[in-house]
């Protein structure tokens, strides 16, 4: 009978710690901060004679638990991407590189997909952690694709 008492008390006390458990990892996700906002987006190589393309760069990200950058494009200025879709996503955190060209970038809507001559064009990047938590926007940078003289 002292056994069954013991073994019960024991069963209801490792219920208890369990739960604990459960509600500290559940609030400790819950208050993890986003990764840090990217740095350092520059855009390069926007002349027309290279099929419009454009190069982005950035700076990597610091984040410990990273799982994706997400790149965003738009026609106007990116200062939150909420209502956005990403036009890219990329998966390793060293690869601080992007190329979009003139006639297509994966994942752009239409009216974006043929990026044209000396029309203003937004970009930005976000990173992404392994919780879903994405960063703010740190920087927004704008190009123009420019018909260069021969």
């Amino acid at each position: 009978m002292a056994l069954r008492k013991e073994l019960l008390m024991f069963g209801a006390l490792a219920a208890i710690l369990t739960a604990l458990i459960l509600v500290l990892v559940l609030t400790t996700n819950e208050r993890r901060t986003p990764p840090s906002v990217i740095t350092g987006l520059i855009a390069t190589d926007t002349s027309y004679i290279r099929s419009g393309q454009i190069d982005l760069a950035w700076n990597p990200s610091d984040a410990s638990d990273f799982a994706y950058y997400s790149v965003y494009a738009s026609e106007a200025e990116i200062t939150d991407v909420s209502g956005l879709s990403p036009i890219d996503r990329i998966n390793n955190n060293t690869d601080v590189t992007y190329q979009v060209t003139k006639y297509w970038a994966n994942g752009l809507s239409l009216d974006l997909s043929a990026f044209m001559e000396d029309t203003e064009y937004w970009f930005a990047v976000t990173a992404v952690d392994l919780d879903g938590k994405e960063s703010n926007i740190g920087t927004s940078i704008r190009t123009t694709i420019e018909l260069m003289p021969p």
